[in-house]
């Protein structure tokens, strides 16, 4: 197993006035056997960074260390490394056989071995019942394992995969997450996967980077990164969020906020100093919600008046669209009650707890 260090890498295209940059001193370290995210909207960097590490684009400055050996300069047949492209890439003339062989073919293994090596890794992906067909006479979701095959086959060092379920239906994609995760745990290989994907990055990470505008802006754990982000783009990027500025009136347990809403409480942890202005954060399922006259009076922490404009069955849950005193539209996302919905215009409470809130400073 091989670990990843990347050392201010950055990548500029074009020059003078019209230079552009793509991956902006971007330093990480990833550990060998881990399941590494690179997560962004469009344009954000991503693929440029994968494919420095893959040798396939040459940056234009920092270094690519895999297993403590330097590779910025070295081609990628030197690297050891194995890409699965968002297109798959197989070869359209071999078969599914073929196209498996070809990584240990080009690495020196003599027939039998690679042969081996096709079986092992095409029984892993529950492929080795098509070894004889063409990659047309595959559906997308065999063609993908096809593809994962042919990497895990080639016993690269690292495992990097560009965007490989994006051509999958939802119902395959989602499926596919857990084998993929499955099968990259079971090689032992440190794999580095690009998606804008949220949902994909959270379910299958070990730890996940989020890139904005060519720079990493927060790396952490899946859980930590969804409940604790460190600024207004990463929990807006992340699934839904609702957000209200303030100002900290007390630093404590629970800190204090005060917003144009009322009095918002926030565990104390990380909290700035008192005057600073911030955000707070708040996720739609954290937020319980229920009409002023009927509110408990349970010593909740927050509780937000509001007004119920809209609401949207989608099966398990309900979400709520609702407009607090201040002008501010939230989400709250609940389980459907048997009971039937609060209406349009209902005045609400919206509660939730000091644990739930993230104060965002940026």
């Amino acid at each position: 197993m091989t670990d990843i260090r990347l050392e201010h890498i950055t990548k500029v295209y074009g020059s003078g006035a019209n230079a552009a940059r793509a991956v902006d001193d971007v330093s990480l370290s990833i550990p060998s056997g881990e399941f590494f995210f690179l997560l962004g909207p469009s344009g954000c960097g991503k693929t440029t960074l994968l494919r420095i590490v893959a040798g396939l684009i040459a940056p234009t400055d920092g270094r690519v260390l895999l297993g403590g050996r330097d590779v910025t300069r070295e081609p990628v047949e030197r690297r050891r490394t194995a890409m699965v492209f968002q297109s798959y890439a197989l070869w359209p003339h071999m078969t599914v056989a073929q196209n498996v062989e070809f990584g240990p073919k080009m690495r020196g293994a003599g027939a039998a071995e690679r042969r081996l090596r096709a079986r092992t890794q095409l029984s892993r992906v529950q492929m080795d019942a098509f070894v004889a067909r063409k990659p047309n006479q595959l559906s997308g979701g065999q063609q993908q394992r096809v593809a994962l095959a042919r990497a895990l086959a080639a016993e690269g060092d690292c495992l990097l995969l560009d965007e490989p379920l994006s051509n999958l239906d939802a119902r395959l994609r989602l499926h596919m997450r857990g084998e993929l995760r499955r099968l990259v745990k079971a090689t032992g290989v440190t794999a580095v996967y690009v998606t804008h994907d949220q949902k994909e990055a959270l379910s299958m990470a070990d730890r996940v980077a989020v890139m904005n505008a060519g720079r990493i802006v927060q790396v952490a754990p899946p859980e930590q990164l969804y409940s604790r982000p460190a600024s207004r783009f990463v929990a807006d990027f992340l699934g839904e969020a609702n957000f209200l500025d303030g100002r900290v009136a007390r630093r404590g347990t629970p800190a204090k906020i005060d917003t144009p809403a009322g009095a918002v409480f926030a565990a104390g942890d990380g909290c700035p100093e008192a005057g600073q202005a911030v955000t707070c954060c708040v996720r739609p399922e954290r937020v319980r919600i229920a009409p002023v006259a009927d509110a408990a009076q349970a010593a909740e922490a927050t509780a937000i008046a509001a007004t119920v404009e809209a609401f949207t069955y989608l099966g398990e849950l309900r979400q709520y669209l609702c407009t607090l005193e201040s002008g501010v539209t939230w989400r709250v996302s609940e389980l459907a009650a048997p009971t039937g919905p609060l209406p349009p215009g209902q005045k609400v409470l919206l509660r939730f707890d000091p644990a739930d809130v993230s104060v965002l400073t940026e």
